[in-house]
């Protein structure tokens, strides 16, 4: 085991847009693509751990891609350093990481804790710019040069217009929602997710 990529959210729901990520990493030379359920109980409108969890494993289907592998799995953590830490110990630290955000997650990366373990271990970061923080770029890149050692690659992600919040108002709304695979679907209308969605998360 050489090379991974840590993938996180709240995935809530996970749509094309987040699946189109998976795909991508997964065509890189990475031996583990590895998704990482957070938890965050603050954010309203955030459905429950489990109930994202099977959403997910449905949305991922056969992709090549690891979801219950490691122990910190089940703590549904936030990705923090310390994750990373855990992959050093399990694989050792000739391992090389990537932990991959979007441009809301990776325009705080300056305030992150362990920032400074993570740069030590040249752990990289992929910065998938998806529709709507176009406009957002300059700022970013400047902020992001401005971190030293800093190693990142940035990813254009071609016309992905989907987004979780608009999918929950559609879903709240009983319209058809847009960039939802089939058994994700049936499972939201199985167990009645997001029918009182919060426009916030």
């Amino acid at each position: 085991m050489n090379q991974l990529a840590l993938y996180s959210g709240s995935f809530n729901p996970v749509h094309q847009g987040h699946l189109a990520v998976v795909d991508y990493l997964s065509s890189r030379d990475y031996d583990e693509v590895i998704i990482l359920l957070e938890n965050r109980r603050n954010l309203a409108g955030l459905v429950g751990f489990d109930d994202r969890k099977a959403m997910l494993r449905l949305g991922l289907g056969n992709r090549q891609a690891v979801l219950d592998k490691y122990d910190f799995q089940s703590e549904a953590r936030v990705i923090d350093y310390q994750v990373v830490e855990d992959l050093f110990e399990i694989y050792g630290k000739g391992l090389k990481v990537d932990i991959v955000l979007g441009s809301d997650g990776i325009t705080n990366l300056d305030q992150w804790q362990g920032l400074d373990y993570l740069l030590e271990h040249r752990v990289g970061f992929v910065w998938i710019k998806r529709a709507g923080y176009h406009h957002q770029s300059k700022q970013i890149q400047a902020k992001l040069r401005s971190i030293p050692s800093l190693r990142y690659q940035e990813v254009a992600m071609i016309d992905d217009l989907t987004s979780a919040t608009q999918i929950r108002q559609q879903l709240a709304n009983r319209q058809a929602p847009q960039g939802l695979s089939q058994p994700v679907l049936d499972y939201i209308t199985k167990n009645q997710l997001f029918a009182n969605s919060s426009r916030h998360l």
